[in-house]
């Protein structure tokens, strides 16, 4: 299976699902149970454990291939209704921070079964976010003009564009409760 390739040879250890599992019907790639096994092509997919919250599901999955093992962690995020265009800003900050608690040196395998709305949306903040975090300012015009040059159709409305700046904000205001408890 493509997706499974692509998780193993770009040695991602996350990957980020924005559709609800029961939302996917023609794109299955694990298996229903834990510790089952299931085959797709030359990989071989092990759900480990799968622990809930009210923001998203998060698997530990081993994939193996002839040649390799790999640990990946899947972040299913569930506060994200089908018809909205853009999930509640609070918990989809708070789902990006634990992502990035986890993972900020490593390529993160990000998918949603919109084309790009979604998954444009999530990498867009996610970026946003990361810059904050390392440069203590970011322009926000800038990054998705970067984005788009990856991916034209990425945050095609006002409201996602002005969900970003709703994300920042909401990071400032999470981080500036985080440096007082300190």
């Amino acid at each position: 299976m493509d997706f499974w390739r692509l998780v193993f040879d770009y040695k991602s250890d996350v990957t980020v699902q924005l559709t609800e599992m029961e939302d996917i019907t023609s794109a299955l790639y694990l298996p229903k149970k834990i510790n089952q096994k299931q085959t797709f092509g030359e990989y071989t997919v092990i759900v480990k454990s799968n622990y809930q919250n009210e923001f998203m599901n998060e698997r530990r999955i081993v994939l193996e291939k002839d040649d390799g093992k790999r640990h990946i962690v899947q972040y299913e995020v569930n506060q994200w209704p089908k018809n909205e265009p853009v999930p509640e800003v609070d918990s989809f900050v708070k789902i990006i921070r634990k992502i990035m608690e986890r993972n900020d040196t490593l390529p993160i395998t990000v998918h949603c079964m919109d084309d790009f709305g979604r998954s444009g949306l999530f990498c867009l903040v996610y970026s946003v976010i990361q810059k904050m975090r390392e440069d203590k300012m970011v322009d926000v015009f800038q990054t998705l003009k970067t984005l788009r040059s990856a991916c034209p159709t990425a945050v095609d409305s006002e409201v996602q564009y002005s969900f970003c700046y709703d994300a920042a904000l909401c990071y400032l205001k999470m981080y500036e409760e985080y440096a007082n408890v300190k």
